[in-house]
């Protein structure tokens, strides 16, 4: 089981040009964010190669460069071998993943404030986040329109938060996108405002100083 005080240099996910080829995982430690990169990889690996299902961990597996997977997979090849990418991938989820992985970075999204973040850096942020719950651990991922949304809302930038109650916002429905796009441009906009005044601030000041 990877420990979270794991402080190696984290592994690479290796991919060339040519999408037929099996990407390679460089040897390191492997956090959600690379094990989600490595998932990814075997994904598109399994959907361009032209491989049979049943053939594709045969190839990825044996593309693992860390000394520890390594020995796990040549000592029990003749059934990893036989996994479909799936299973493959949950038991190298249960593997080197801590057990709380997922519960700390539900908790991280749950805990964020946009601070001094633009709106939409902040939003991909924790969809980010949240796309490595759904691929990897569905039954922490945060409902986009349900949690997601009002957990943006209830933690927006304050003067943000005002703007968009003063001015009512035209797109209030159940299109995720179109809302956070909204918000986006009003966001944009208070921020040129406060860029404008603080402008005017310096150049009083530095007025009354000449």
């Amino acid at each position: 089981m990877e420990l979270d005080t794991d402080t190696r240099p984290l592994a690479e996910v290796r991919t060339t040009n040519k999408v037929k080829d099996c990407p390679i995982l460089t040897a390191g430690h492997i956090d959600p964010h690379v094990f989600y990169a490595w998932g990814n990889a075997c994904h598109r690996f399994a959907k361009h190669s032209e491989k049979k299902p049943t053939e594709v961990v045969t190839f990825v597996a044996d593309a693992m460069l860390e000394p520890r997977l390594v020995a796990w997979y040549t000592g029990d090849s003749s059934r990893i071998d036989g996994l479909l990418l799936e299973a493959y991938l949950l038991e190298l989820a249960r593997l080197v993943l801590p057990k709380n992985w997922a519960s700390k970075i539900r908790n991280q999204i749950l805990s964020s404030t946009q601070g001094s973040k633009r709106f939409m850096d902040w939003k991909i942020e924790l969809e980010n986040l949240n796309a490595i719950l759904t691929t990897t651990s569905p039954t922490h991922a945060l409902d986009r329109l349900t949690m997601l949304k009002p957990h943006l809302q209830a933690n927006m930038d304050s003067k943000l938060k005002l703007a968009i109650e003063h001015d009512e916002l035209l797109c209030t429905g159940s299109v995720f996108a179109e809302w956070a796009q909204e918000v986006a441009e009003r966001d944009e906009k208070l921020y040129s405002e406060c860029l404008r005044t603080q402008r005017l601030i310096d150049q009083a000041q530095s007025a009354r100083n000449a």
